[in-house]
């Protein structure tokens, strides 16, 4: 991993010139772009990127490539190629969660879960629908909803297919709750499940086939080998172990609805709660930019890599 703290000097009125808040196919060129402008043929930025995952995002999992009429590219060649410009462009990778934005003024102050603060001139958002954290070292035990609903049955029918009685969590959000009677009529009575909702929607609520419901999110995935379960903060602050061996992580509902791990009142929104940009990726508030999935427009790799450098090139000239 690229991991590096503020490089400027003690009486510099800031750190970096651009913070890069997520680390999936968006981030990573939105970073690129701020470094590599030979097109402007001036001094790059300074540029530092956030992410608990480490870098790649969602483009890291079996479900992610980027496709055209005659060919494919898995994710994984696809952030490979762009964590080799990233280590060949010196970008610092900051392994914490951005849990605070003061996005307000010339220069925006970005906290952090693991009690850093970072100061930019500009800052953009590629978080995606959810942030992540360790997923990757458990994809065997962990599913994800994509693509339609027409797919949920089989999806689930094989999610579900463990020997024993053992514990399942589902994480979602409020639009969770239409997969309810589905996810109940493919388990059959077979496994407990308990939904983890995390949401930013002030009330959740979900019928009452539903069974066990905690608001909150994943911070660790934990195990030997194999899924022993997983570290929750629940909505009030505590934090709890949960035993289970798998994990869905429902995406379809994501898309209907982002989760936010910082305050975003600040910035205007469409009525889903996505974060509005114009044509250069600019949001609502001056120096702060947004990329991919983020902005609620088309979930694909292409475009998210499209996004992401032209936020990158916003970004650096402001």
């Amino acid at each position: 991993a690229i991991i590096a703290m503020p490089t400027k000097t003690s009486y510099s009125p800031y750190d970096y010139d651009v913070a890069v808040i997520g680390a999936g196919p968006a981030g990573m060129t939105a970073a690129i772009r701020t470094r590599w402008v030979k097109s402007y043929k001036a001094v790059p930025c300074s540029t530092v990127i956030f992410d608990k995952a480490g870098l790649g995002g969602l483009a890291k999992w079996r479900s992610c490539m980027l496709t055209g009429p005659s060919f494919h590219l898995m994710g994984a060649d696809v952030v490979g190629r762009f964590r080799k410009d990233i280590e060949d462009l010196e970008i610092p990778l900051i392994l914490s969660r951005v849990i605070k934005l003061e996005m307000d003024g010339a220069i925006k102050i970005i906290h952090t879960d693991a009690g850093e603060t970072i100061r930019t001139l500009a800052v953009i958002l590629a978080t995606g629908f959810r942030s992540l954290c360790n997923e990757q070292d458990y994809l065997k035990q962990i599913a994800i909803t994509y693509m339609g609903y027409e797919f949920f049955e089989e999806l689930l029918n094989n999610f579900f297919s463990m020997e024993g009685r053992q514990t399942a969590l589902i994480v979602g959000n409020e639009f969770t709750r239409n997969l309810v009677d589905l996810i109940e009529a493919c388990n059959r009575g077979r496994h407990t499940v308990i939904y983890l909702i995390d949401s930013n929607a002030a009330d959740t609520p979900f019928p009452a086939a539903a069974g066990s419901v905690l608001p909150g999110k994943i911070i660790h995935y934990e195990g030997q080998g194999a899924l022993e379960g997983v570290r929750v903060i629940l909505k009030g602050g505590e934090e709890r172990f949960i035993p289970c061996k798998k994990v869905l992580l429902d995406y379809n509902s994501y898309e209907l609805s982002p989760r936010y791990d910082f305050d975003s009142a600040a910035l205007k929104k469409d009525a889903r709660g996505f974060i509005e940009v114009d044509r250069e990726m600019k949001t609502s508030l001056p120096g702060v930019y947004a990329a991919g999935d983020v902005t609620g427009l088309y979930a694909t790799v292409g475009r998210s890599i499209g996004d992401g450098i032209v936020a990158g090139f916003s970004a650096y000239k402001h």
